[in-house]
Parts: C-alpha cells; sequence; structure tokens
C-alpha cells in the first residue's frame, strides 16, 4: 500500500497441511520513505541491516541508509544461482534464517532458479528438493557479496537502532548498528562499523582497493567482546579477505572470500544471541536435521522428527576459518566450467561443513549438454555425492515453433541411477503457455510419467502439473498473482515486484503491453507492467497491432521514472469512432488553407489540413461538430458535421473511409 510518498509493506507465509493444523508467519512489516535531498531511505519496521561490513541480521526497529538505487551508476545486488537435479515431480524449498524465501514446481531433471531474491547479500541458502513420493534432498549453497568498492565522492552508510529478531530465537536483544563506505583517491574505499547491543560490542575497520588489471581486494579486521550467559566474558579478532577478478579476454570470473579468527573468543552478533538462547542447564542445546530431510522445527509429524538430532556440548562452537571459492571459465567456443567451493571448520568441534559444485555447459550446433557434480558434508559428517548429465536437442515444429527434447542420467548416493526423458516447449503468440511432458526411471522403482502446463494470463500465472507411477499419483496447481486498488477500481495481475506501473487506457480492452507477455488492458481499462526499474526511464507501449477497429490511440509509447517502490501510473488518451479521409471543400470549390487545425468541440485536435483540403481524422462520431481553423478572425474558420458511415450491421469497419464534405462558414 503507497500513500503519498510513503511503502507501506508486509511479507506473511501461511502454510496448511493435512496432517497438521494451518500456520501463518509474518516474515517482515515494514513503511519506508525516500530522503531525496540525501539519496537515502528511511525504514521504519521489521526488516534486515546491510551485509557491507557485518553479517546481516533481521530486527524490529528503524533504519536510515543511503540509497544506491538512486545514483546513476549504481551497483546491483548479489544472488546465487540455485542448481540441484529433481528425480520426479518435486518442489523446491529455498530458506534463509528459517524463512522459506522461495518456493516452485520443478520438472524432473536438472534445474537452475536465477530468481531468487535473498533476504541477505551473504549468507547460506538452504535447499530442500521435496520428491513426489516425500523424500527431501537437501543442499546448502553458501554465497558471499563482491567487494564493496564505491566510487570517489560517494558515501555509504547505514544507521540501524531496534531489536534483533530472526524468527526463531527466544532472546531478543536490543541494539544499534552504525556502517560507513567512502570512495577516496587512488581507488581506495575506506570502511569500518560498530554495534552496540546487550551483553556483545564490536567494531570493524576495513579497505578495497581496485588493483587495475589484477582485479579488486578488499580486506577488514574485527573485533568482539561477547558477555556469554554463565558469566564470563569473551573478546576476540577476526580477519576476512575477498578478492574478485574477472578478465573478459578470457572469459575468466574468478571470486574469493577468506575468514580467519585466530583463537576461539570472536562471535558474530548472531552468535552472540545463539550462545545465550541455546542455554540449557548448563550445556548448549543443538539441532540438525539429517542431510536428506532437512525442514525447519515446525514440521512436528512423525516422519520428520524422526531425522531430528539434539544433543547438547559443554563448549559453544565459535567459526576456526571458512573460504568461499567461485570460478567460471569460458572455454572454446561455447562451453563454461564452474567450481563452486565452500569448506567451514569451527572451534569446539570436529567436523566441518564442505560443499563443492562443479559443473560443464557446452552445445554442439543446436545440441546442448551439460554434466553437474556435487559434494556436501555437513560437521555431523552427513554427505552425499551426486553427478548428473543433461543434454537439450531442438527440434523445428511449423515456420517459428520449437521444441527441445530433453534427457538427463543422474547418480547419487542415497538414490543409484536415474534417468529421464522428455520434451518441452511453448505455444501461443508471444510464448504465453508452455509445456513439458517427462518420463523418469529411478533405481529399484518404477517409471513416473508426468506433465506440466504453464500460462502466463492477463489476471495471474497458472501452473498445472499430473503425475504418476510407481503406485502413486500426484497433482499440483499452482496459482500466482496480484490485486492492486486504486481510484479506478481494482484490476487483477500478473505477480507484483516491488516498483510497478498502472497502465489506463479506456474502450482498449484486450491490447496488450509489449513488454510483458500475457498482460493486456482489461475490460474497465487498466493493466499493470508488474515490474519497473526504479529512478530509471521505463519505456511503456501497447501493442498497436491490437488496436480493434474504431479505437485510436495517437501516442502508444510512453515513458516513466518511478521511485523506489512507487505504483506508477500512465494514462493513454484513447479515442473511439470512424478513421475518415476527408475531401473538404470551402467557399465557392476553395478548400481551406494547408496547416489549418482540425479541433473537436472540446478543443482537442483531430487533425491537420493537408494538401487539396484533404483531412485525416480518426476517432470521430457520427454527428460530431468538427471546427477547421485558420486565423482568429471569423471569416478565418469552418464546420461540418461527421456522416454515420459505418456498415449496415452498425460495425465500424477496419481502415479507413473517405467522403467529400462541405466545410460550411461559421
Amino acid at each position: 500500500m503507497n500513500i503519498g510518498s510513503w511503502r507501506f509493506r508486509n511479507n506473511s507465509v501461511y502454510s496448511k497441511r493435512s496432517s497438521w493444523s494451518g500456520k501463518g508467519k509474518n516474515i517482515a512489516s515494514w513503511a519506508e520513505t525516500d530522503l531525496t535531498a540525501l539519496q537515502s531511505r528511511l525504514t521504519v519496521g521489521k526488516t534486515s541491516t546491510g551485509s557491507d561490513v557485518f553479517d546481516s541480521v533481521q530486527f524490529m526497529g528503524i533504519q536510515v541508509s543511503s540509497a544506491k538505487e538512486m545514483l546513476p551508476d549504481s551497483l546491483t545486488g548479489y544472488a546465487p544461482v540455485v542448481r540441484g537435479v529433481a528425480t520426479s515431480n518435486a518442489r523446491v524449498d529455498v530458506r534463509q534464517n528459517g524463512y522459506t524465501i522461495y518456493s516452485t514446481n520443478v520438472a524432473p531433471g536438472p534445474f537452475a532458479i536465477s530468481d531468487i531474491y535473498p533476504s541477505n547479500l551473504s549468507g547460506d541458502l538452504h535447499v530442500t528438493v521435496i520428491e513426489a513420493d516425500g523424500t527431501k534432498n537437501s543442499f546448502i549453497v553458501p554465497y558471499a557479496s563482491v567487494p564493496n568498492m564505491i566510487r570517489q565522492g560517494q558515501w555509504q552508510y547505514q544507521l540501524t537502532a531496534g531489536t534483533y529478531q530472526n524468527g526463531f530465537t527466544a532472546y531478543t536483544p536490543d541494539f544499534i548498528e552504525a556502517t560507513v563506505s567512502h570512495g577516496t583517491r587512488y581507488d581506495l574505499t575506506p570502511y569500518g562499523g560498530i554495534i552496540v547491543a546487550e551483553n556483545y560490542r564490536a567494531g570493524v575497520t576495513g579497505l578495497s582497493k581496485s588493483l587495475g588489471s589484477l582485479g579488486a581486494l578488499s580486506s577488514a579486521l574485527s573485533f568482539s567482546e561477547t558477555h556469554r550467559v554463565a558469566g564470563d566474558s569473551k573478546t576476540g579478532t577476526a580477519m576476512k579477505l575477498m578478492y574478485a577478478k574477472s578478465l573478459a579476454k578470457t572469459g575468466t570470473e574468478f571470486k574469493l572470500t577468506g575468514y580467519r579468527y585466530p583463537g576461539s573468543g570472536y562471535y558474530e552478533y548472531a552468535d552472540a544471541v545463539a550462545e545465550r538462547d541455546r542455554w540449557e542447564n548448563g550445556r548448549y542445546r543443538n539441532i540438525y536435521w539429517d542431510n536428506r530431510n532437512y525442514y525447519d522445527d515446525s514440521d512436528t509429524t512423525d516422519s520428520m522428527q524422526a531425522h531430528r538430532h539434539v544433543y547438547y556440548t559443554r563448549h559453544f562452537p565459535t567459526r576456526r576459518q571458512k573460504v568461499d571459492v567461485y570460478v567460471n571459465q569460458q572455454i572454446a567456443g561455447k562451453a563454461s566450467v564452474f567450481i563452486n567451493a565452500s569448506g567451514q571448520s569451527y572451534w569446539g568441534a570436529s567436523g566441518i561443513d564442505r560443499s563443492l559444485q562443479i559443473g560443464l555447459n557446452n552445445s554442439f550446433r543446436d545440441v546442448v549438454y551439460g554434466l553437474f557434480i556435487q559434494d556436501t558434508q555437513s560437521n555431523h559428517h552427513d554427505n552425499d555425492r551426486s553427478c548428473n548429465l543433461s543434454v537439450s536437442v531442438p527440434f523445428n515444429v511449423g515456420k517459428s515453433r520449437t521444441v527441445m527434447a530433453n534427457f538427463s542420467a543422474s547418480h547419487n548416493k542415497a538414490d543409484g541411477n536415474g534417468f529421464n526423458s522428455g520434451a518441452s516447449g511453448s505455444l501461443l503468440d508471444d510464448n504465453r503457455l508452455s509445456y513439458s511432458v517427462q518420463t523418469a526411471n529411478a533405481q529399484g522403482s518404477s517409471l513416473i510419467n508426468s506433465a506440466n502446463l504453464g500460462y502466463q494470463g492477463s489476471i495471474g500465472n497458472v501452473d498445472a502439473g499430473y503425475s504418476y507411477g510407481g503406485g502413486t499419483r500426484q497433482e499440483t496447481l499452482g496459482l500466482a498473482g496480484g490485486i492492486v486498488a486504486h481510484s479506478g477500481g481494482i484490476t487483477l495481475t500478473q505477480p507484483l515486484q516491488n516498483t510497478f506501473i498502472l497502465v489506463e487506457a479506456k474502450n482498449a480492452r484486450g491490447t496488450r503491453l509489449e513488454n510483458q507477455p500475457g498482460a493486456a488492458i482489461d475490460p474497465f481499462g487498466y493493466a499493470v507492467m508488474t515490474s519497473a526499474v526504479p529512478y530509471h526511464h521505463n519505456r511503456v507501449a501497447l501493442r498497436t497491432a491490437d488496436i480493434k477497429n474504431g479505437v485510436d490511440i495517437p501516442n502508444a509509447v510512453k515513458d516513466i521514472v518511478p521511485t523506489y517502490g512507487a505504483i506508477g501510473r500512465i494514462k493513454y488518451d484513447t479515442f473511439t469512432g470512424q478513421s475518415l479521409l476527408i475531401h473538404s471543400t470551402h467557399r465557392d470549390g476553395i478548400v481551406p488553407p494547408l496547416g489549418a487545425a482540425a479541433l473537436s468541440s472540446a478543443g482537442i485536435s483531430k487533425g491537420i489540413v493537408g494538401t487539396n483540403g484533404d483531412i485525416f481524422i480518426s476517432g470521430a462520431n457520427a454527428g460530431e461538430r468538427i471546427l477547421v481553423k485558420w486565423g482568429e478572425g471569423k471569416e478565418e474558420s469552418c464546420h461540418f458535421l461527421i456522416p454515420d458511415l459505418r456498415s449496415k450491421k452498425g460495425e465500424i469497419t477496419a481502415g479507413y473511409r473517405e467522403t467529400t464534405l462541405v466545410c460550411a462558414q461559421n
């Protein structure tokens, strides 16, 4: 909801399963407004701190921060691509900080999700693939933001005051956090910050430097003091190193993030909160889920609780070191290889968290193939290994349709070998309707056949699926959309993003938007472009080929620059009626002069007199009075009435009609 310059937002989730009663969660509620003069934004409510200096945490309170989106060449946030393999018609849930931030259905075979919006700019994404038979495969996708370089003369800051709230800890201390970065000469960006909280203090200072052709480097030194629940205090330091390098000529992209904690006394703010929250009768409570059955603590079903493990330790484990490495290399032609590796060890614990993903993507002519290998291990010694090979072959159907034939073979430690094959494609003129059919076979099980359809409609998106085999059957239905209430009524839309545009074009029902498949003007004269780039020019265009006979839209393309979170509004002038080419005459066969204006009774321009007195008029209605004017004097104008030239059925014909009219003296 927008009221003036204030944006009010809520993000909630409600879940209901047959095995337990429904449960709702308020992930975040907040209000925000731009402080344009300061190129900043004020936020009040439940949201998250940034991660440029400290690890991001969720809180309830107030925050003032610089708005990078207002800068002409602002940096965009980083989010990882989540890759995995489904052996059946499965659901993929992505969680961060205990909350579900993304959920979708996928067909059997490899998948890659690139439209996830994490609540933080760095951390771990917990991915769960829930198969049709209820089996759950889980893995963690670690990621980190790029070095926080900013341009010379720019400032970035954030001041936060509130209460720590991550959704699952009973201990919620108050805190204040302040961070600042400044771009200086010689491509240097010094930055720092402090946190002052109940039982916790921390500070960090760092420096980022562009190394020119050698990449960019960022290093930081942190200090923390933690008053622990047992009554003692711990102090410690941490060192952080970030490096990024991209070589356009060789097609190389490299990112490295390393953390080193010389002793066990350094606590991140989230660790300090967890240390008090997990304390029970002189020991620390630890909970973990089997690697293949990770789920949140709200799932109380017996089958899930059987995979929930609780144990107690006398020592609270803190980080010892952590390394994240990402490499993407373009090879000859269209081939590319990527490596995503992460490892983390702890003080007071013998296990390590380790994840390795290696992939190859290539194409031969029109055939696309890829190889994906994954190896994971948690500090609880759960581990899994998988390998998948996929091949896609296009087949042309008709003049403009392509059907993709897909095949994949997989192997993992738990399930053994698996194979699936199928086809996918899209229909309709703007590919609004997508489809896929698959047949999958896992080791030791029966064939599972599935079919999926997806449709992008003007009032929302629909996804439907059906699968059967191995004694099971599954039907899925997904509906996604938005509702916009405005002064003109209520408009149903496709799923809404943070900033979007309401389009008004009366009497233009069925006319589609050029840059959004499926979106069209509804019977009430409205449509919504569901995603817009704030502080940038956004082109909004109607498809002129869809404009029906008898409707004229003189300017079908407009431009708008919305602010962050705005609901922009664009109104198109539409005229209904006939399109006429009028051969006009005046007194004694003399025609009105070239360039004279043809105006409606309301003074709206309807056309201009051309050579030989010809006037082209659109959106004209029978009986309408048109004034032709070429001066201010009475003798410098004349008028005529529009005749009814509709067909015998009362319909307005396509194109335009010609007629000769006498322009009478006023």
